[in-house]
């Protein structure tokens, strides 16, 4: 008599774990496009503040009057 037991995998447990497969490839994916957006904005954030490091101070304060009716 042939034991079945090193099958561990019937076809219903495989379309699972191919689910469970998915699932988490496609959590990846997200948290690397997270991380991507996240470089990006930390990129925008850095050029921004370069740039404002090289504006005169009067330029500042005329931005911020600007700003000031639009803040929360």
């Amino acid at each position: 008599m042939t034991s079945f037991s090193h099958f561990t995998h019937c076809l219903s447990t495989m379309a699972i774990d191919e689910n469970r497969f998915v699932r988490i490839f496609r959590k990846e994916k997200r948290n690397a496009e997270k991380a991507a957006r996240g470089a990006k904005r930390d990129v925008k954030r850095t050029m921004h503040n370069v740039e404002n490091a090289f504006r005169p101070p009067w330029y500042q304060r005329a931005w911020d009057r600007i700003k000031r009716p639009f803040a929360r």
